[in-house]
């Protein structure tokens, strides 16, 4: 019977040189055509991807239609950006590959009205529909109607709405933690940091992390995580000044402007402060006497650092004191030896306590008993007493991925399959962890809108979203799992979670994809019976 139903919506599809059909959420780089049979909970969003062929270039009007059913409806264009299969190789080792390269749809744009624009025979689409919480549960008819230059064509499905209503994303306790650059959208964009076109740019970024319940503001010391170009004095976001008597002097401006900008936004539960500890060593300044800014390179915990970051960390202590921020900011310390940063982290609570800590890297019992936040590679199991020490002091724990993990092992790269976004989501959530971190959530090419191959990182692992308010087709889903967590959570209630739980602790699915994907069809079968 599927397969009657499926050569029906092909035929119907398939008139006057045009060709309409439903896409499934998995690779869209291989295209697998979907039967167009859908099911949500009332007040549930949908994502419906489809693929529009012709011998015309010219715009595609798009209709959606379900007879007795009422419902909200975004509708974005898929742009395809080039990428490479690189999963795994990360720095020299990614320069020194050669990777096989693709175009995989993946920028998303929003759109105003429901039409296509792309100057190609080969357009992507895709609708995001929410069901409302008032709707009448049953089964519906479904169909898409396209237009161009007068010819129709229409696809047909059917959609089953469910007595359940399904939380908001917003209500859901899961979330991102994305770490930002907008010095690279400044970039990008080639405009001064911190000018006025570029806080409009800032702003855009700040409302995408919102929408997938990031609270969290990556801040950093000087100009980004990394610093990798010498920058002006007023680009910093802490201005550090050495001033001729060899004393410093800080201007927070930029900082404050910043993170007030994010709380008015409501990206405002968490300040986390980077560059403690970064990978070259270098700390910046501006020398008054020379008039230049130069460097400080010194190993965390030495006399150089102390003597660099002690007034540097004070002021900024005081700074956050008497804004009312500081009970909300965390020092990051990103994958470095666990020793070192426990001194580190002991140091600063002598100078200037009352911080809290975050710490992403590998499993240190001793780090996983006092940091306030811990982000763990998802290959690591937290044992019953280790997750409990994180309980007890009431510790955020995150799970990350990177540009480590190999091809067969479930990321968010533009080669990803669209489902391991899915398993990420609820791996970590029946952990018990808080939600996912990544480290770059915009770090941009000038070319990022139809380039992703980057020299160092495997293609998507730098950006999650692009310039102009554009996301992805990845962050969409993204978003889409949080909504299933709360599903998740909320049928667990009522229905014993135990089976579920213990099939998805099983530790090869991390590395065997067939049988991942299985799981998440027993978790759709589960929310969805």
């Amino acid at each position: 019977m599927k397969w009657l139903i499926f050569s029906f919506l092909m035929i119907s599809s398939s008139v006057w040189g045009q060709k309409a059909e439903f896409i499934k959420l998995e690779k869209l780089y291989e295209p697998a055509p979907s039967s167009g049979t859908y099911s949500a909970w009332r007040q549930e969003s949908l994502l419906i991807p489809f693929r529009y062929e012709s011998t015309n270039t010219a715009p595609v009007s798009i209709q959606v239609a379900s007879p007795g059913l009422e419902f909200f409806q975004e509708w974005f264009e898929i742009h395809s950006v080039w990428a490479d299969f690189s999963a795994g190789n990360c720095g020299q080792a990614k320069a020194n590959g050669s990777f096989r390269e693709a175009l995989i749809p993946d920028r998303v744009r929003p759109l105003n009205l429901p039409k296509l624009e792309a100057d190609s025979t080969v357009k992507w689409g895709l609708l995001k529909l929410q069901i409302p919480r008032w709707a009448k549960p049953g089964l519906y008819d479904l169909s898409l109607s396209f237009s161009q230059n007068g010819k129709n064509s229409q696809l047909k499905g059917k959609l089953t709405v469910l007595e359940q209503v399904a939380p908001l994303v917003e209500e859901v306790s899961f979330g991102a933690d994305f770490w930002q650059f907008p010095i690279s959208v400044a970039d990008y964009h080639g405009i001064k940091p911190w000018s006025a076109e570029h806080w409009k740019k800032v702003g855009e970024m700040l409302h995408t992390l919102r929408a997938i319940n990031q609270e969290s503001l990556t801040v950093s010391i000087f100009w980004d995580l990394y610093n990798t170009k010498l920058r002006p004095l007023d680009e910093m976001m802490i201005q550090v000044t050495r001033n001729e008597d060899n004393t410093y002097s800080y201007d927070f401006s930029n900082l404050e402007a910043y993170i007030q900008m994010a709380q008015d936004l409501g990206v405002d539960k968490q300040i986390s402060i980077h560059n403690l500890f970064p990978w070259n060593q270098n700390f910046y300044f501006f020398d008054a006497r020379s008039r230049q800014v130069k460097a400080v390179n010194a190993a965390p915990n030495s006399g150089p650092y102390q003597d660099f970051f002690k007034p540097l960390i004070q002021a900024t202590s005081d700074f956050l004191e008497k804004k009312k921020w500081k009970q909300k900011t965390y020092w990051v310390i990103d994958e470095r030896d666990p020793t070192q940063t426990i001194l580190l982290k002991n140091w600063i609570n002598e100078i200037a306590p009352g911080f809290k800590f975050s710490f992403a890297g590998r499993l240190s019992p001793a780090l996983a008993k006092q940091m306030e936040e811990y982000a763990l590679p998802v290959n690591v199991s937290l044992t019953e007493e280790q997750f409990t020490s994180r309980v007890k002091i009431n510790g955020r724990t995150m799970m990350y991925t990177s540009c480590f993990e190999q091809a067969n092992q479930p990321n968010s790269l533009l080669t990803s399959d669209l489902r391991d976004i899915y398993f990420l989501a609820h791996l970590a959530d029946i952990r018990g962890y808080q939600g996912i971190l990544h480290w770059a959530y915009n770090l941009w090419s000038r070319q990022i809108k139809t380039s992703a191959v980057y020299s160092d990182v495997p293609s998507g692992d730098a950006h999650f979203v692009y310039p102009d308010g554009e996301l992805s087709v990845r962050y969409l889903v993204f978003q889409d799992a949080i909504e299933e967590i709360g599903k998740f959570r909320l049928i667990s209630k009522v229905k014993n979670p135990g089976t579920i739980r213990q099939s998805w602790g099983r530790y090869f699915l991390i590395n065997v994809e067939k049988e991942r994907f299985l799981a998440l069809e027993a978790m759709k079968a589960y929310l969805n019976d």
